[in-house]
């Protein structure tokens, strides 16, 4: 059992934050079953510690939410508490084991370095404090809000709203094919289930993974826990229950992943 106090800054604000009756309160406990209760100006969770840390996530969230004058509404909350829990505020911690250590690896084995003005700790603040509502890909075009912020002069509208590539298909879908028609080639069933199975953490799910795998253990025999997990589409999402990590494969992803 693990406890955690969360010391807000007003009473109005523990009101903004959690509505009328303390009905977001509830919604904490239900979403992430702890027991939540808050006296005055302090917050305090207890339950499973991995839980607790979740729901002390979201009420950060909602907080920030809160301070940039972002109307709580039921809607916003519940998909804050739902990043919190398994979305984009775990991807954003976890960006350093994948996009970010994939670029610099590839970029410095060639003698450059990269700039990441993305990754700017005041942008990622400013970014994670925009209605989460707005986020949500119902434009029918990812990456909406940045390409409408470069709308005017900074950019040609066809560079601007051209479709986008996924990270790693960016080098060519036709070599991704190659790759996985390779795998598919290399492993009969039988021994895609038998080598699989060597491996219980992160275990292949595909034979491009066991290619990948084997690769790996290779060159950093038993190193593989330094990466928490698959990065991979969160299957809870709409669309996005698949078995390959490339984004071509969603539903809404756009022209160019075919």
């Amino acid at each position: 059992m693990a406890e955690k106090s969360i010391e807000l800054d007003s009473v109005e604000v523990a009101a903004a934050v959690f509505g009328n009756c303390d009905c977001n309160i509830r919604l904490l406990e239900k979403e992430f079953s702890v027991t939540a209760t808050c006296r005055g100006t302090m917050l305090r969770l207890a339950g499973e510690a991995d839980n607790v840390a979740a729901a002390a996530r979201a009420v950060e969230g909602m907080l920030l939410l809160n301070e940039n004058h972002t109307p709580l509404e039921d809607q916003t909350v519940r998909y804050c508490m739902s990043l919190a829990h398994d979305g984009e505020e775990k991807r954003v911690r976890e960006l350093h084991m994948y996009d970010v250590l994939r670029a610099d690896r590839c970029i410095s084995v060639n003698s450059l370095e990269a700039r990441v003005p993305f990754g700017d700790l005041d942008f990622v603040r400013y970014v994670m404090s925009i209605d989460p509502a707005r986020k949500l890909n119902t434009y029918g075009k990812g990456k909406y809000l940045l390409r409408k912020a470069f709308e005017g002069d900074w950019l040609p509208p066809e560079i601007l709203w051209r479709e986008k590539a996924a990270f790693s298909d960016a080098v060519g879908h036709s070599l991704v094919d190659d790759l996985k028609e390779y795998a598919e080639e290399k492993y009969t069933d039988q021994e895609f289930r038998q080598l699989s199975s060597k491996y219980d953490f992160a275990t292949p799910f595909t034979k491009e993974s066991l290619l990948y795998r084997e690769l790996f253990e290779a060159y950093y025999p038993g190193q593989a826990k330094m990466v928490k997990d698959f990065w991979m589409p969160n299957r809870s999402w709409e669309g996005c229950d698949v078995d390959d990590p490339s984004a071509r494969v969603l539903a809404n992803y756009g022209a160019s992943g075919f």
